[in-house]
């Protein structure tokens, strides 16, 4: 036992790792089990998953770390001999909430369970507090990503890099110490109004007035609250900026080998599914599709009509999950018409029990509109009224009311679903006309490059300040899913994709279809009979 705790010690100490006495005595029980042969194998194996976890910038290994990374290494263990759950829909409030850490530069995923008041509070009436934090994280994760760009990294002896061109970002305080004149700077911070019709630059360090007469706008949507890079002169206390563009963007891969496989996402599991095999295996097994409507009008015969014609066409073929999105009824009128609702959804569940084989097969998820009854017009938004959907819950096993925003795991494929008229608000609150050519692209690249599902001023789109973080688009996702009533689009930037299924009823009953198998999107309209 002694040369057990040796080797445990000496394999853990030279990956820069602790171990008290309790912990060595449970890797050494561990390891009681197996042949000896197979001892350093089974170490590497339980440091490689450390290595993928934050460990709150400890290199002391606590007891629940070695029986958390155990219990992991069992469970994969099972995952090859047991049926995989390839599908779940995770809701806003379920997602776990994670912090960027200056100190030790790591994403640091919070429990759920946590009841730390500082840090993780989960009431919907956030204190003051709360809401300075939705921008200071919101910078310091765009700051750490640009950090790492090939363009503003410093350069490293013996890379490809030396001789290529670099950038080198100022904090706004720098500016603000010299009054002098400043030439050729670039500056990272957030766009706001701090005086009426008078545009500033700010960061945590402090803020500056703009001059943004002659500047050069790269592609994307400028709003007031969205985070840019601003290139440019301090004359006079003012930065004229000379060219304005947005922080790149960052593969999932890339965040993933900074940050481990940490699952940020949500869902059930502990690391993400990115990282497990059993998942996408099972993924490839299943070849299917998910098909997303949005206005789903249940108060329109017209709507009704062409929903028969899209369940009869798929009922040889049933899709895994039908996401609808509202507004699910026509008229905004005022009032809350739940009786209404409630008779639509009544009558979506009896035409959809025609069908045995979509009933049986498919998943039915309900994402409420900007317009729906009963729901509070600040995101996260909970779901349906419970009132509205008693029938529907009991005719349809598979069906579920989620929430706006709310994920989708399928497989390794990581989904976002947000139901609400973006490029409208986005459009009216820019600070510059957007290429009206240009516009969906614009507004897609806008939205990876923020990592933020609604990167506009929270009077504009406003968000309940402890749950900020789950707008967040970082690290990015396969798919977005912008449910918006212009037209329908789809854009890929950073292999992360963005699409808008279209208004239902006003685009000529357009749909998307996605095939997670294979990442393709599916353009679909049903034909005028």
């Amino acid at each position: 036992m002694a040369f057990v705790n040796q080797l445990i010690k000496s394999t853990f100490k030279l990956h820069g790792f602790n171990l008290n006495t309790e912990s060595t005595r449970i890797l050494a029980e561990s390891l009681s089990k197996i042949d000896e042969q197979n001892h350093e194998d089974t170490l590497e194996k339980i440091i490689d998953e450390l290595a993928k976890k934050n460990l709150d910038g400890t290199s002391c290994l606590t007891k629940a770390d070695i029986e958390n990374v155990l219990k992991e290494l069992n469970q994969n263990d099972k995952n090859s001999a047991e049926k995989v759950e390839i599908f779940h829909i995770i809701d806003a409030f379920d997602v776990p909430k994670s912090i960027y850490c200056e100190v030790t530069k790591k994403l640091i995923k919070l429990s759920n369970n946590s009841r730390s008041q500082a840090v993780n509070c989960r009431s919907l009436l956030g204190e003051s507090r709360a809401k300075i934090d939705i921008f200071t994280q919101r910078f310091k994760i765009i700051h750490q990503r640009t950090m790492r760009h090939e363009l503003f990294s410093p350069c490293v002896v013996s890379s490809n890099n030396i001789g290529k061109k670099k950038f080198q970002l100022k904090p706004i305080e720098y500016l603000l110490s010299n009054v002098n004149h400043v030439e050729d700077i670039i500056v990272l911070g957030m766009i706001s109004q701090l005086k009426e019709n008078k545009f500033f630059i700010e960061d945590q360090t402090g803020h500056l007035p703009l001059n943004l007469s002659d500047a050069k706008y790269h592609s994307g949507i400028y709003t007031e609250g969205c985070f840019v890079l601003a290139e440019g002169n301090l004359v006079d206390g003012i930065f004229e900026v000379k060219a304005l563009g947005f922080p790149p963007a960052e593969f999932e891969s890339t965040s993933r080998a900074y940050f481990g496989n940490i699952n940020y996402f949500g869902g059930p599991n502990e690391l993400s599914c990115k990282s497990s095999i059993a998942m996408s295996q099972a993924q490839l097994s299943i070849d299917s599709m998910v098909v997303f409507l949005s206005d789903v009008w249940l108060d329109s015969p017209s709507v009704f009509e062409k929903l028969q014609t899209l369940f009869v066409g798929y009922s040889d073929c049933p899709p895994y999950a039908f996401v609808m999105c509202g507004n699910f009824l026509s008229d905004l009128k005022y009032g809350l018409r739940c009786n209404e609702l409630k008779e639509g959804f009544k009558r979506l569940a009896d035409l959809v029990a025609q069908f045995e084989s979509i009933k049986e097969n498919s998943y039915f998820i309900f994402v409420p509109g900007p317009q729906d009854p009963g729901v509070v017009r600040v995101y996260p938004r909970a779901g349906i009224l419970p009132h509205c959907t008693e029938y529907i819950r009991k005719k349809l096993a598979k069906c579920h009311f989620a929430t706006n925003p709310c994920r989708i795991q399928f497989g390794s494929r990581q989904i976002v679903v947000f139901r609400e008229d973006l490029l409208q608000k986005m459009s009216r609150n820019a600070i510059r006309i957007p290429d009206q050519d240009k516009l969906t692209d614009d507004l897609a690249k806008t939205l990876i490059c923020q990592a933020h599902l609604a990167p506009l001023p929270l009077h504009v789109v406003p968000i309940y300040w402890n749950y900020d973080y789950v707008m967040r688009l970082y690290p990015l996702p396969d798919l977005v899913v912008v449910a918006d009533k212009q037209k329908s689009f789809t854009h890929t930037f950073t292999d992360c994709t963005v699409i808008n299924p279209g208004s239902f009823p006003f685009n000529n009953f357009a749909f998307k279809v996605y095939v997670p198998s294979t990442k393709q999107i599916e353009d679909c309209v049903i034909p005028n009979e």
